[in-house]
Parts: C-alpha cells; structure tokens; sequence
C-alpha cells in the first residue's frame, strides 16, 4: 500500500502530491555553499581582481580590508598566476591599505547592483608597478603558496572559515626570498554575510 503526503509547494504553485512505496517518503535535496545563498538572496558575493608587478620580498600586494559596520567578510577562494618563480604568504591582520590603486569588488550576481560595503576610506587596493602597500600590520600567516610552475593558475581554497570582523584585512606579500616576480596576476572571492 502506499502512502501519499500533500505539501504546499514552496514556489507558490500550490499543493503538491508526494507517493511514497511501502509506507516510506523517499526525498532528496541538493546541496550548495552558502556563497551560492548568499549571491542569490543578498547579493554580497563579490570578486577582487588584481595585476600586480613587484620588487621585493616582504612587499604586501593586495589587500582587502572589511569596511562594513554591521557584516563579516568571509575569504572563500584565491586564483594566482606568477610570471616568476616565487612565494606567497597570505595574512590576517589590520590596518587600512595605501599607497597603492583601489580595486572595486565586482558582484558576482550580474543581476543585482549592490556595492561592496564601504566606510569612506580604501578598503579593497593593489600595489602598483613601483610602490608596494603601505598600512598594514600582520596577525598572522594564514596559507602559504610555492610557485614554482610559472603562467598557471594556482588555487587555494578556504570555504567558509576564513572570516574578517570590522576593520580585519586580509592581504597578499611576497615570501622570503622572492626577489623581482614580474607580474602576479589573480582573483581574491569572498562574501559579505
């Protein structure tokens, strides 16, 4: 015998029918990371391109520092591309980055307009060909990345846990011993929830 279960839809289609074999509902769902949530619900999902060329080790390249009042900035993912062979250390720490170009976060939701939070100071830069940035202060490395395999994209992932509060940046430098990389290129991905 089955057993039928009636439902309201949760697209607004009305009741729905489910029949289940031998007195079971057998269901299913889908899974998706909250970024896919979060760009579909509130429209905060954002990339940061950047095109650096340095000089130096120890030179902060990119940065992105979270300027909103009320949400946390969640570091999802990282794509680099070095033209040298060469280290990078990626940091969590504070200060407000200088001296460098601003970089506007683009919203991966094409169908929405909102901007990435703002405080009226930089919060999203990259270095330029001759300056690196100025302004920040480490708490610590939180992933390293050996590029020893040149023109490829390299990727690190950090799913959900890599979370900024207020004022919390997290930046891009150059490893001990990198000397003269020529352009790094890549994307920073991260939403703001």
């Amino acid at each position: 015998m089955s057993i039928i279960i009636r439902y309201d839809d949760d697209k607004g289609r009305g009741l729905g029918t489910v029949k289940g074999s031998d007195g079971r509902l057998n269901v299913s769902s889908r899974t998706d990371s909250r970024a896919y949530y979060n760009s579909r619900d509130d429209h905060l999902v954002f990339a940061v391109p950047f095109s650096v060329t340095l000089m130096d080790a120890d030179e902060d390249f990119v940065a992105w520092r979270n300027a909103s009042d009320d949400k946390e900035i969640v570091i999802t993912d990282i794509r680099v591309t070095m033209f040298e062979a060469g280290a990078i250390e990626w940091h969590i720490g504070t200060g407000t980055p200088a001296a460098g170009t601003t970089i506007v976060p683009l919203n991966l939701n094409q169908g929405a307009a909102r901007s990435a939070p703002t405080d009226g100071t930089e919060s999203v830069m990259m270095g330029t060909t001759t300056t690196p940035l100025t302004g920040l202060t480490s708490t610590g490395i939180v992933a390293t990345q050996d590029i020893t395999t040149l023109g490829l994209s390299h990727a690190l992932s950090f799913g959900d846990v890599l979370r900024l509060g207020q004022n919390d940046t997290f930046f891009g430098q150059m490893g001990a011993g990198t000397s003269t990389p020529g352009f790094v290129n890549g994307s920073l991905y991260g939403y703001y929830e």
